[in-house]
């Protein structure tokens, strides 16, 4: 249940609501084939006096082929119906896309002290090359019956829109220090500076000009800490720096996301079975990158939201309430805010999609009569979030139960028998502007069996 509008999804049309599994696509022509591999080398050296030399070398593989239909509102692209039989407009979405990623982090550690104050040190070097050849096309599908679908209409072949290769290498130096001193204080020190090279060929399909843009950035973090018994409170401030990798006519204009945050709170460990946690945290996002469908020209067009503000409070709860019972809690309170943007129309709102408020409860038990057999449930609440920047219409919360059972056999092997939403409860999960409306996961049952030797 994908790509459905809002109304007739998470509102009644008038014809009422989809079924929780409607598909919009084509069911003898979606297709996804992914092929995939990965080498991860790690090396390592003991040094003098303690020094350690590690190096950790991957290198990653992916092809992907997918082609799929997919809705885009109602007939004309309405977003509520236009004829009695509830008719969605459709488009027809392929792409090629082979992706290679090599990377390769070396860096040394050591442990010293100078005077007072206990050390540990990291520094390395970071390097990463990621590379992605990829055609994607388009092409307007054929409608389709809301209200009663009829699959197995020829479409369109999807004509190239996009054909180009992208490459990003990045080079990045690192230091770390955590230093350890007096009476249970704890400061931690990092840096990284970046410098990052992106490029994209030529448009094959378009012959725009492609992507040839550097950056280099620093960024860091200062953390403090001290323990006072059985509590400790700590403080920390970080920046980031992430490059963008999109496919974008406009070349350069896409500029890497930055931002900062903020963040103070107070561990409490009562004693060795519980954990009482409280942080309150501020987070600005600067140049968010997202991405549109435009089906006038049948090209996604990218943009960026100036900054986005989010802060709020986490509190969370780990222990034994008995010898058999044990208790997760968490809760999350969050003001996520539109600070600065180009539309001005948008600023003071809430991003798309966020859900401010969530919590989560899990009990297990573990009944002292059967050996190896632990127990559990639990609830997981998600607030509610908006379908656009411009919060024209809201998706609503949802309370999903989760049941589980685990059980610990002789020889190392264990048995690990999960339920999420467990009463198959049908909810919309998001939307991506009311045209795009997301059914959440049903009832999913899984079981896993382990080994450890």
């Amino acid at each position: 249940g994908t790509w459905l509008p809002y109304e007739g999804t998470v509102v009644d049309a008038p014809f009422g609501r989809f079924s929780e599994y409607f598909n919009t696509g084509e069911p003898g022509y979606d297709s996804y084939d992914r092929q995939q591999a990965m080498l991860t080398a790690i090396w390592r050296q003991d040094l003098a006096d303690g020094w350690t030399l590690s190096n950790t070398f991957r290198w990653g593989r992916a092809h992907v082929r997918e082609q799929m239909v997919y809705a885009y509102g109602y007939s004309g692209y309405s977003l509520t119906p236009t004829d009695p039989d509830n008719t969605l407009s459709r488009l027809v979405f392929a792409h090629d896309s082979l992706t290679t990623v090599l990377s390769n982090d070396l860096h040394v550690t050591g442990e010293f002290a100078t005077g007072g104050v206990e050390h540990t040190l990291v520094a390395g070097l970071d390097l990463r090359r990621y590379e992605l050849d990829q055609v994607q096309a388009s092409a307007v599908g054929t409608p389709l019956s809301g209200s009663n679908p009829i699959y197995g209409a020829p479409q369109p072949a999807p004509v190239p829109y996009l054909d180009q290769v992208i490459t990003q290498e990045q080079v990045g130096l690192y230091l770390q220090d955590q230093m350890r001193f007096g009476a249970g204080w704890l400061l931690t020190l990092n840096g990284r500076y970046d410098w990052v090279s992106t490029t994209s060929t030529t448009d094959a399909v378009t012959n725009v000009a492609g992507v040839d843009r550097s950056d280099r950035e620093f960024s860091g973090r200062i953390g403090l800490s001290r323990e006072i018994g059985a509590f400790t409170p700590y403080a920390t401030l970080g920046t980031y720096f992430n490059p963008q990798i999109v496919a974008n006519p406009a070349g350069d204009a896409i500029v890497p996301e930055s931002g900062h945050q903020a963040e103070i709170g107070l561990r409490w460990q009562p004693d060795a079975d519980s954990l009482f946690s409280i942080a309150a945290f501020d987070i600005r996002r600067e140049n968010v990158s997202l991405d549109q469908y435009d089906w006038v020209s049948g090209n996604y067009y990218y943009y960026q939201i100036g900054e986005i503000r989010s802060r709020g409070v986490e509190l969370e709860y780990r222990g034994r309430l008995s010898d058999s019972l044990t208790l997760e809690a968490s809760a999350t309170l969050l003001d996520a805010e539109i600070l600065a943007d180009l539309n001005a129309a948008i600023v003071g709102n809430t991003p798309l999609a966020v859900a401010e408020n969530q919590a989560s409860l899990m009990l297990s038990w573990e009944p002292a009569s059967v050996e190896g057999l632990t127990l559990t449930g639990g609830l997981r609440y998600t607030g509610a979030s908006w379908v656009d920047n411009e919060n024209t219409a809201r998706v609503p919360g949802r309370t999903l139960v989760d049941l589980g059972a685990r059980y610990d056999f002789e020889g190392g092997w264990s048995a690990n028998l999960f339920v999420t939403n467990l009463l198959d409860r049908d909810y919309v999960a998001s939307c991506n502007t009311a045209y795009w409306c997301y059914q959440g996961e049903g009832r999913n049952v899984s079981l896993t069996l382990t080994r450890s030797f």
